[in-house]
């Protein structure tokens, strides 16, 4: 990806914390964050120049008019179901989210491992996971579960 970086690619990435993910509605998180990145992608690039492509998981009703608007400015909108089974752009954005998370997860593993045990992916049907909770239980630690 790097190497594409220096071809012309461009991307940003905003992590959510898990905090907001427990407290608010996780598609209006992600209005939010993905209006907030294309508003900083538009004063690098003019949006005729750009084909912004999203998968369609219940958009809200202002990143819609905001993606109104840039169409307006002509950049070419996608949104549309299951995305990333038809575009490039969604797939490798599925990639680089993957990358930042195992980079995350990593650091938490080289934090919490017990006895050799990795915290795993975090994936709750993840088995490295499950035993990591229960040697965490075992050790007598506090675990606080939201829902």
């Amino acid at each position: 990806m790097d190497r594409l970086k220096r071809k012309g690619l461009i991307f940003l990435i905003e992590k959510i914390p898990p905090w907001h993910v427990d407290k608010y509605n996780v598609n209006k998180i992600m209005d939010v964050v993905y209006q907030r990145i294309l508003s900083q992608l538009m004063r690098e690039v003019e949006p005729k120049d750009c084909r912004i492509v999203l998968d369609d998981y219940g958009i809200g009703s202002n990143l819609l008019k905001y993606l109104d608007f840039l169409e307006s400015r002509r950049a070419e909108i996608k949104v549309e179901s299951k995305a990333y089974e038809k575009y490039a752009e969604v797939r490798l954005a599925s990639v680089i989210a993957k990358r930042e998370k195992e980079k995350v997860m990593e650091a938490i593993n080289k934090t919490y491992a017990i006895n050799g045990c990795s915290v795993g992916s975090g994936n709750a049907n993840d088995p490295v996971t499950l035993k990591w909770i229960e040697k965490w239980k075992e050790k007598g630690k506090p675990l606080v579960v939201v829902c």
